[in-house]
């Protein structure tokens, strides 16, 4: 017997509902920072992040929903599992595990978002000291564009 936890982690559409409401509120910070530039580079960067979370989390769970379209399953019984091979908030491995196909300007845009995911958005050091060194850097409007076509692409499956 299938529990309401499994019927809600398991059902796309919801994954869907909560995508749009990250891709909601991601375009209304995307909005300020348009309309009004901080002080310093440091404070728009710092603001920045804090919007890349929202277009990060967005795009999980677009692909979570496909990955379920295409009969996978995210929730066995009582537990929420991860997609095997997935990574931690990697979401060129989740594009791949939902059959989503990324050019290498997407794959290249998802890698550093992932790293934003990961940390750069959240903390000001990674786990490891190596990690911390790694560009973790965006790109305005070029990477901003990308992830809009890839969401897009999405919203068509």
């Amino acid at each position: 017997m299938t529990t309401p936890f499994e019927s809600i982690g398991n059902n796309p559409e919801v994954w869907i509902e909560t995508a749009e409401a990250l891709v909601y509120n991601a375009e209304v910070l995307k909005r300020h920072r348009d309309e009004c530039k901080a002080p310093n580079a440091s404070a728009d960067v710092s603001r920045t992040f804090a919007e890349l979370l929202l277009w990060g989390y967005a795009l999980e769970a677009f692909f979570k929903s496909l990955f379920l379209k295409g009969g996978g399953r995210l929730v066995v019984g009582d537990a929420f599992d991860s997609i095997v091979g997935m990574g931690n908030h990697n979401l060129v491995n989740m594009a791949r595990k939902a059959g989503f196909t990324l050019d290498g300007r997407q794959q290249d845009t998802l890698d550093r978002l992932s790293r934003i995911l990961l940390w750069g958005g959240r903390y000001p050091i990674a786990k490891k000291s190596g990690d911390t060194f790694v560009p973790c850097h965006w790109s305005q409007p070029d990477d901003d564009a990308t992830v809009q076509q890839i969401i897009e692409n999405l919203r068509r499956i």
